[in-house]
């Protein structure tokens, strides 16, 4: 027991050990002068230089401090910088703009309220950081050679301005009275009262005075929308603004639906007739899965992948996340609502825009995989043997043209999908013939859609069918969170059902209506 104490002992002394050197070796420098103090991290080791207030170094890293001669405000320091800038874009160095505001300056203050204004460049392998600054009425230049800018901007930050004193007002003429002034001071005499003064002890207020009263000012012309634009981050704001209204508008409306239900389509049908055809989604899986069945019992389990779909709408809602939450921060920085070191925006503000072009990298992934790869459809009946397969054929540039086979990759019929337009326009042949037309029935709940989504279902699609020998049909989705429906027509002998079951697998799952806004 004692051997394992005295081990536990020499544990502890070891990690305190260990430990120690990162916390001792900070180094807090004060000027010769007191202006300012600066806390350098451990690692930095200071040493004297011939014309310098401070000389750090680091390794290959080096800081160094200077005092500037007869500069004592803001525009001498402006002047410094700008000068300083002039001559680094001779040497033909790379200056870093700040990719979100455009410039070139960065300008900060210190607890004191003394301005610190600093640029990075870039130049013969190396970075570069110069600042200027001001403590104590005094102007200094700071030169940090080898260091990142992110690293550089938060060494800027330890530098500490000594307080300004606070200035007592009549402090300069203030004494103490002797006992002769004392003795002539007369309690019989009333004590002088301004006017101002006695209208408050007398109850009235000086604001109702006429010569207080003072006209309001007037707004400038165009002042409200100045400030408005640079508070939400112009049209960005305004992105983000319809993004809350539009979740705001989900939410009540599925509230709505879980009140108010959908009814169900009851479709009145012949028990002789192999119709209606009803359809029915699976959720839970990568893939795509439907169940589809005729009136006779006939059933057909129908898949189809969608890998790219599934990284063209990961990487359009990662996208549109980080840009809307980069969109945020912008308009809580410009507004003031949270006060946060400039490193932090800065880092916050880069991985928003880093992930949000990444997401766009996913989306063009998922597009130009579902561009180059097409559609596949697989159908599998009671047995859970393949019965049908439909392959996308071509290059889909102004049609989508699909072609259906059995299990001997004999091709039944084709379906051709019509691009670039407000409703959908789906047509089956057979050979040359054309079997039948399905279309929208509705444009405007098409364009409706396109810009808000389903919404829980109010605004799925459904479809008329124009057939051989004149017949019609329709095809009825209910208007549920949850997909599904039934096809109908009125010459039951016209098409085969297996056609038209396939035919609207392959709707259903191409033209899925999606809960968000969608081009198709």
């Amino acid at each position: 027991m004692r051997t394992r104490r005295i081990s536990k002992l020499i544990i502890c002394a070891a990690l305190l050990l260990a430990l120690f050197p990162l916390c001792g070796n900070a180094v807090l420098f004060s000027a010769p002068d007191k202006a300012f103090t600066i806390d350098l991290p451990s690692g930095w080791k200071t040493s004297a230089k011939e014309g310098a207030v401070v000389y750090a170094q680091r390794g290959k890293a080096s800081f160094r401090i200077d005092a500037l001669e007869k500069c004592a405000d803001v525009k001498c320091l402006e002047d410094a910088i700008n000068k300083d800038i002039a001559a680094t874009k001779k040497k033909k160095y790379k200056i870093i703009v700040n990719t979100y505001t455009g410039e070139t300056i960065k300008k900060t203050e210190f607890s004191t309220s003394d301005p610190l204004l600093s640029f990075n460049f870039t130049g013969n392998g190396s970075e570069f950081t110069h600042g200027y600054f001001l403590a104590d009425s005094k102007g200094y230049k700071v030169d940090i050679k080898g260091l990142p800018y992110v690293e550089a901007d938060l060494i800027l930050s330890f530098i500490s301005p000594a307080p300004k004193p606070v200035e007592l007002a009549g402090a300069d003429t203030a004494a103490e009275l002797t006992d002769l002034q004392i003795g002539d001071i007369s309690i019989d005499e009333q004590p002088i009262v301004d006017e101002d003064m006695s209208a408050l002890l007398n109850g009235d207020s000086l604001e109702d005075s006429p010569e207080n009263l003072k006209p309001t000012p007037k707004l400038q012309a165009g002042e409200a929308k100045v400030k408005f634009s640079l508070n939400t981050g112009g049209w960005s704001g305004i992105l983000l603004i319809a993004v809350m209204i539009y979740a705001l508008l989900l939410v009540c409306v599925f509230a709505l639906r879980l009140f108010f239900p959908a009814k169900a389509i009851r479709a009145h049908s012949n028990p002789r007739s192999v119709y209606p055809i009803r359809g029915k989604r699976f959720y839970g899986s990568p893939d795509l899965f439907f169940r589809f069945y005729d009136n006779q019992g006939n059933n057909f389990i129908t898949t189809a992948p969608r890998w790219g779909g599934i990284f063209t709408g990961l990487g359009f809602l990662c996208a549109l996340f980080f840009f809307l939450l980069r969109v945020f921060l912008i308009f809580i920085i410009t507004g003031n609502y949270m006060n946060l070191h400039p490193v932090v925006i800065n880092t916050a503000l880069s991985l928003c825009s880093l992930f949000s072009v990444f997401g766009l990298l996913i989306f063009c992934a998922g597009l130009l995989t579902s561009f180059l790869f097409g559609s596949k459809f697989y159908f599998y009946g009671d047995s859970g043997k393949l019965a049908f397969r439909c392959v996308q054929q071509g290059v889909p540039l102004l049609k989508e043209e699909y072609a259906v086979a059995d299990t001997s990759n004999a091709v039944i019929f084709r379906i051709s999908r019509d691009r670039f337009r407000l409703s959908r326009k789906w047509t089956i042949y057979n050979g040359e013939e054309i079997i039948a037309i399905i279309q929208e029935a509705s444009l405007w709940r098409s364009v409706l859609r396109k810009c808000f989504g389903h919404l829980s279902g109010l605004l799925r699609a459904d479809y008329v069918l124009q057939g051989r020998v004149e017949c019609k049909g329709t095809i009825k989705y209910e208007k549920n969170i949850f997909s599904r429906l039934t096809c109908e027509i009125d010459k039951p002998e016209a098409i085969n059902s297996k056609t038209l079951i396939i035919a609207c697998a392959v709707i259903a799952m191409r033209d899925r209506d999606k809960w968000y806004p969608w081009v198709n």
